[in-house]
């Protein structure tokens, strides 16, 4: 028999409020936070925590800290993070998952069920962009704010790589510099993903976030589909 899907447990699980109360958002965040905010809500992010959070653990119990030392790890990529040692049954402990950096930007994985974990870090490798720091309504710069730093020792077809992922980050920007500001409305669709991760329909969805809507089952879905899009091009590696 399968279980009914419970909001409250769901909230609990996952350390996110109750979509509909506006107040349990935030509405000013610096740009690593809001990045944080929207990859913890992706599905795809919590399964591997859950897959590998048993298997770093499960690591720690085998091995010891000299293993630790010689450069061993749970990921078996070489890397090593001795600080995470004496913390695998904290709340704050991270998972180590093959090639984190890059699916995700992370080095490793903190817990999606924590808003502020206690080591956050976003790296991209010998290469670094900041697409959280776009002003989509700066008419000067047409919406795109790039910050883009290659190692110069680093090989040049990822130099060319680089370049052609910038500018289609560039063109896909353009699109969404014609609407309103979108990080004033980053709350809104942490709002809207929730909503939908609970089941909830789109008229219910839109008579919450925009009540003043003609067309309440049109605008909830238009209402999630923006908060993908954004979700994805703050939480995608370049």
């Amino acid at each position: 028999m399968t279980k009914k899907f419970d909001p409250a447990e769901y909230r609990r699980r996952w350390g996110i409020p109750d979509w509909r109360d506006a107040t349990a958002y935030p509405r000013r965040l610096p740009d690593p936070i809001w990045r944080w905010e929207f990859l913890r809500r992706r599905e795809d992010y919590r399964k591997d925590y859950q897959t590998f959070h048993a298997k770093t653990v499960e690591w720690y119990r085998k091995h010891t800290f000299e293993d630790f030392q010689k450069g061993k790890s749970p990921a078996g990529d070489g890397v090593i993070y001795p600080e995470n040692w004496d913390e695998h049954k904290d709340q704050n402990f991270t998972v180590q998952m093959p090639k984190s950096l890059e699916k995700y930007g992370m080095p490793f994985l903190p817990d999606p069920a924590i808003d502020r974990p206690r080591r956050l870090i976003f790296d991209d490798g010998p290469y670094a962009i900041s697409p959280p720091a776009f002003n989509l309504n700066d008419k000067r710069t047409r919406g795109v704010i790039s910050v883009l730093t290659i190692c110069p020792r680093a090989p040049l077809d990822l130099h060319v790589r680089m370049l052609k992922s910038l500018w289609v980050l560039h063109r896909r920007l353009l699109k969404l510099s014609t609407t309103r500001n979108h990080r004033v409305l980053y709350s809104r669709y942490l709002r809207a993903l929730d909503a939908e991760s609970e089941h909830t329909p789109y008229s219910e969805i839109a008579a919450v976030l925009d009540p003043r809507s003609r067309r309440p089952r049109a605008r909830g879905e238009e209402l999630v589909a923006a908060a993908h899009t954004i979700q994805e091009l703050l939480t995608r590696p370049i």
